[in-house]
This record gives C-alpha cells, structure tokens and sequence, in this order.
C-alpha cells in the first residue's frame, strides 16, 4: 500500500511538472510571436521611411524665390488640415498609382504644375507610359485647372462615370477626378 501510495504522488508530481512544462513553452511562444510581430513591423517601417527618402524630389521648386514647399510623399489621414493649406494656392492631394508602387504627394499649388517623368517637375512619375513633361496643372482664380502638353501619349480624364481624352484645351479639376495613363493613374484629392 505504501509502494502505491509513493507512486501515485510521483506520477502526480510528474503530471504536474509537465503541465507547468507546457503552460510555459505556450506563454513563451506567445511571446516570442509578438515579438517576431513587433519586429516584422519595426522592419517594415524602416522600409517605408527608405522609400519616402528614395522618392523625395529635392529639384523641385515651385516659387523660384523660395524654397518653403517641398514636394514630398506622404501617407496621410488629412488631420493636419490647417496647418498643409497656405493662402493664395490649391492644396492638392496626388496619388500616383503605377504598376509597381503608390506614391502620394501633398502640394500647394500658388501658380502652375507639371507632371512628368523629368526630375524639374512639380510631381514626378517616372513610368513608361508618362512623357517627360504630360500634364500642366494651373491654378486661376482659385481653381485649379489641367491640360495635356504631350502630344505623343493620351491621357484621359476621368469624372464619376465619365471618360474621355484630355486635351491641350483648359479644363477644371474637381475632387476626386483621375488621369488615367496607358498603366498608371493619378487620383487627385482638392483638400
């Protein structure tokens, strides 16, 4: 009975052991998960930031006096509303989509704009299907305006359901219109 009564409590400690073994290994798998998570998205992040420096155009200038706007990309949710706005100029969310990546750019638009692949534009997007100098933004009376300056790639413009080719012809941009390329798109946003 004695014998017994010593194996039964053995086997009992060793139960035990062996649950708290695992409740361990899961806690510790546990963790070591969330920190492979925090560690994927700090390295994510890092990525993003590389990009952003990458894709900065540091040529552009939009006053030829000043330098005080920056063309830079950015993510954003828009809560910095009052402070993006400068008077006198059209802030103007662009989203550049092209096949391989999206490029987001904020500008105060105070005269004109271009978009093209060349390096001196206001917005540049660099892919096959965008000539060196394609699109002219310009900014009248408040409005903002957009015209085609390429002749050799179309470009059509897109308003709620409806399309048709841009032109070298004036036409005003509301919120939300897309310029749609042969593989690319730009959605403008009026902020």
């Amino acid at each position: 009975m004695n014998g017994q009564l010593l194996y039964i409590i053995i086997m009992v400690v060793e139960a035990a052991i062996i649950v708290g073994l695992i409740i361990t290994n899961v806690k510790l798998h546990k963790k070591n998960k969330s920190n492979t998570e925090m560690l994927y998205t700090y390295k994510e992040k890092l990525r993003e930031d590389e990009l952003d420096d990458n894709i900065r155009n540091e040529y552009y200038k939009q006053d030829k006096y000043e330098n005080d706007w920056k063309n830079i990309p950015y993510e954003t949710t828009f809560e910095e509303e009052q402070e993006v706005r400068t008077r006198d100029a059209v802030c103007v969310h662009f989203e550049c989509i092209s096949r391989v990546a999206t490029r987001k750019y904020l500008v105060n638009v105070t005269d004109e704009l271009y978009l093209g692949r060349a390096k001196t534009n206001g917005i540049v997007f660099d892919e096959q299907d965008v000539d060196q100098k394609h699109i002219h933004f310009l900014r009248q009376k408040g409005k903002l305006y957009v015209q085609c300056i390429s002749d050799k790639m179309p470009v059509i413009f897109v308003r709620q359901d409806s399309r048709y080719e841009l032109t070298d012809s004036l036409v005003m941009v509301n919120d939300g219109d897309q310029l749609v390329f042969k593989d690319s798109r730009v959605v403008i946003t009026l902020i």
